[in-house]
């Protein structure tokens, strides 16, 4: 693997160390979604960007409230009212800045009812809990028709 640059090539060090430079590749390289935005699913893409995750997309259409700032660590009061997908991408994306983000402001199983395709681009879907009432069901119903070989989904709870 190509490293760009000496600051990557020591700020990865402990992951080429461990995993060795074609695990660093194939972690560089895969693109993640989360949907719903909650605080699982949000710590487990710190999880994956602090180490170089190629790129993250969030989805939801959910505004910020009093509720998140109690339990959600990369929300502040300055995102209140403020889509959630929005507000923690721009809080995660400076954990690292060689990783990509994107935020899109809809609801889970309206995008992929509208778009299934839509998850055909990423390696790995973690599908987070939601406190919506049935929402949660809907679109793992929505995932299993619409589920592609050689894709991964993790779900959080």
């Amino acid at each position: 693997m190509e490293i760009e640059n000496k600051h990557q090539s020591a700020k990865y060090d402990r992951q080429l160390r461990l995993w060795g430079a074609q695990g660093q590749k194939i972690l560089m390289e895969s693109k993640v979604c989360l949907l719903f935005c909650e605080p699982a699913g949000v710590e487990t893409l710190k999880n994956l960007i602090l180490p170089g995750i190629g790129s993250v997309t969030i989805v939801d259409d959910q505004d910020v409230t009093d509720r998140d700032l109690g339990n959600n660590f990369f929300i502040t009061e300055a995102d209140l009212g403020k889509k959630r997908s929005e507000a923690v991408k721009s809080w995660l994306l400076e954990l690292n800045p060689d990783v990509n983000g994107e935020a899109v402001v809809a609801h889970p199983a309206d995008l992929l009812r509208d778009n299934p395709e839509f998850l055909k681009k990423f390696n790995l879907i973690i599908l987070n809990e939601t406190t919506e009432v049935g929402a949660l069901e809907s679109l793992v119903l929505i995932l299993l028709e619409t589920h592609q070989r050689n894709r991964r989904l993790v779900c959080s709870n």
